[in-house]
């Protein structure tokens, strides 16, 4: 394992790091362009990006999530035992 500093802060990897005002700007850009002007529903599949922080982050932004099984689906879903 290694380290790397941000912040003055070191980090063990591996590490996942995300910048939230991008996540927050693409999905505004997308909810914009497609939903206000068509029927189209924005989902995010779990699978890519199971950063459970990061997940909500996008749930106000988009209509749902696509998760490949049920484990994946009682993960981020509030309140099921998994």
């Amino acid at each position: 394992m290694s380290e790397i500093a941000i912040n003055d802060s070191l980090l063990q990897t591996p590490a996942f790091l995300y910048h939230e005002d991008k996540i927050i700007s693409n999905l505004k850009y997308l909810k914009n362009r497609f939903l206000n002007t068509n029927s189209v529903n924005l989902l995010f599949s779990l699978k890519p990006f199971a950063v459970l922080d990061g997940i909500t982050i996008m749930k106000d932004l988009i209509n749902g999530f696509a998760a490949s099984s049920l484990f994946e689906a009682k993960l981020y879903s509030p309140g099921v035992p998994v």
